[in-house]
């Protein structure tokens, strides 16, 4: 899906995009993005941007019923 050579802040951001349309669509692969996004974020540093990423993760999961899905990804 996307180019190898992406900057890790690049590739963060696409991510939590990704994501993002989760919130509003039934897209499939935004609560994985979220997960990823919240991730690199957290190992560039950005507590903000990792912030946004856990709580748009826990928006989709709360909307589809995941709940076991966020408590375990918010751990």
């Amino acid at each position: 899906m996307l180019v190898n050579d992406l900057p890790p802040r690049v590739e963060a951001r696409f991510w939590l995009v990704l994501a993002n349309i989760g919130v509003f669509t039934p897209h499939a692969e935004s609560f994985a993005a979220a997960q990823r996004a919240a991730l690199m974020f957290g190992e560039l540093g950005d507590s903000s941007l990792a912030y946004d990423a856990l709580a748009t993760l826990a928006a989709i999961g709360s909307r589809r019923g995941a709940y076991a899905e966020v408590t375990e990804a918010l751990a």
